[in-house]
């Protein structure tokens, strides 16, 4: 059975999801509070993002990155980018992350978030992702289906 969990009711398509990264579920419920109309997936591990990555190849990732987690998010980061290039990926931590900023922006992370008054420019970043991925045309159904928070 997978770890993923979603919520509510943004998320585009299956092209697109919004998915947050961490081995555990700290950010993705401050997330949802700030956000609440969005559905947001989580994974607990790389493979599993991947997987999710898989289905849902324009997504936006977050990725939560605390103490020691730094070198093995920047590999999985490039590793992304190079697998995944509609991705788009942010890097969201504490300030212990501050000093390896333009190292994440190296391995491709667009964004790279410090602090949860940051969390603005997380969703005027992802509203821009969300609006360039093309819709799928829905029947009336489908679409009424798609918007119920259950979904």
């Amino acid at each position: 059975m997978r770890s993923v969990a979603s919520r509510a009711a943004f998320s585009p398509d299956s092209q697109a999801r919004l998915i947050v990264v961490e081995s555990a579920p700290r950010r993705a419920p401050l997330l949802r509070r700030f956000l609440p109309s969005w559905r947001i997936w989580e994974a607990r591990s790389f493979p599993l993002l991947y997987d999710l990555l898989h289905e849902s190849p324009a997504s936006l990732v977050v990725c939560g990155c605390s103490g020691n987690e730094g070198p093995a998010l920047l590999a999985a980061i490039g590793q992304g980018v190079r697998t995944f290039p509609r991705v788009t990926w942010i890097v969201y931590g504490d300030h212990e992350i501050m000093p390896r900023q333009s190292l994440f922006y190296a391995a491709g992370a667009q964004l790279v978030l410090h602090s949860l008054a940051e969390i603005r420019l997380l969703a005027r970043l992802a509203k821009r992702h969300f609006r360039r991925i093309p819709r799928p045309e829905l029947s009336l159904s489908e679409s009424i289906q798609s918007r119920l928070p259950w979904g």
